[in-house]
């Protein structure tokens, strides 16, 4: 059994008020019901809402939870959240009869979407010029228009692109964390060669190696091929790890790659030869901003591994961390090799088309 919310235009009974024209000034859903419980007025948010106000659905749970026996205060009611449409009514019963029914987002969930929309923004409006950053500097120290003069300058221009690429991956970091705490984070799965998108990951990081005389070495094992995952989380998980690599690892150093099967997954090893960690700090290592002593002038920001974790986690696989402080350490992402909730005929007939 349904009721047409009506689109009443004059006042009602309760003292002369126009409630529809005083409905329209509030962003949220909000409804005059009668003594007798029918709606008698609403706004257009209500309408869009509740097209047809089913009375079990709505009617229905104020009769249960609230009764008879409160009508007579003025003390507003909170009723429990009723589905599908996630609001929460707060009901202030009338002196002279009938009630005001507003319905608004529980109140933990609107504070969470208020923080977060005000998070996209502040990562927006830092992007923005952050990418007139990269753009101005790239063509500067390209000297695309001519030459700059001093040497100083083009060294300049280096400078100040490669500490805003720093800044704008900073951003990034902070905008994917964000998603994977909302659980809003989606993989793009496919099927793609795994040592493509290793190799592509360790170009992205040779001259950052070079720069330190650092060897990177691969070694494949068990014929590993393919692999089905997100193929550019699974590059920033490379870069990630490779870069911390990187960066804990001194002089004349050595970076390991290993790749092989560990049962039905498929296991990327990356062992370096620096600093390493005491085995009580590796959980401080994946907490996000996680900072170590021994770290020194190195720190970075402390969200590469943790984020990796977690996009290995959202794949369905594991992080493994292990390391010695100065002797160095292994990072071990293990990712099903078919994909997280896919099988072996599911993406043979994929294949197929």
């Amino acid at each position: 059994m349904a009721c047409v919310l009506p689109l009443a235009a004059g006042p009602l009974r309760n003292k002369g008020v126009d409630f529809c024209a005083l409905f329209e000034s509030f962003p949220d859903p909000v409804a005059y019901l009668g003594p007798d419980l029918k709606i008698e007025a609403c706004n257009q948010e209500f309408r869009a809402r509740f097209p047809m106000a089913a009375k079990d659905l709505f009617v229905a749970p104020l009769q249960a939870v609230l009764g008879t026996s409160v009508r007579e205060t003025g003390t507003p009611h909170h009723l429990p959240v009723m589905e599908p449409h996630a609001l929460e009514p707060q009901v202030r019963w009338l002196a002279e009869g009938g009630a005001l029914v507003v319905l608004r987002p529980p109140a933990a969930k609107a504070e969470k979407d208020y923080c977060e929309e005000n998070r996209r923004h502040l990562i927006h409006e830092l992007r923005t010029p952050l990418n007139a950053i990269l753009g101005f500097s790239d063509i500067l120290k390209q000297e695309l228009f001519g030459p700059l003069g001093d040497d100083r300058y083009k060294r300049y221009a280096q400078i100040i692109h490669e500490s805003g690429g720093r800044l704008l991956g900073l951003v990034n970091d902070l905008m994917d964390l964000s998603k994977l705490d909302a659980g809003k984070m989606d993989l793009h799965v496919r099927q793609f060669e795994v040592l493509r998108v290793i190799m592509e990951s360790v170009r992205e990081v040779e001259t950052l190696a070079a720069k330190s005389h650092i060897c990177i070495v691969m070694h494949v094992f068990d014929g590993v091929s393919t692999l089905v995952a997100d193929d550019k989380r699974l590059h920033q998980m490379m870069l990630n790890m490779l870069s911390n690599a990187i960066k804990f690892t001194p002089e004349r150093g050595e970076i390991d790659i290993d790749i092989y099967r560990r049962g039905s997954d498929i296991v990327i090893e990356v062992s370096d030869t620096g600093v390493g960690m005491r085995e009580a700090d590796i959980p401080t290592a994946l907490e996000p901003f996680g900072q170590l002593n021994n770290q020194g002038g190195n720190a970075g920001t402390g969200l590469g591994l943790p984020l990796t974790k977690q996009f290995a986690e959202l794949h369905g696989g594991t992080l493994e961390l292990e390391s010695t402080l100065g002797r160095g350490t292994t990072i071990r992402v293990a990712l099903p090799e078919l994909g997280k909730d896919v099988d072996a005929p599911t993406l043979s007939k994929a294949a197929a088309h």
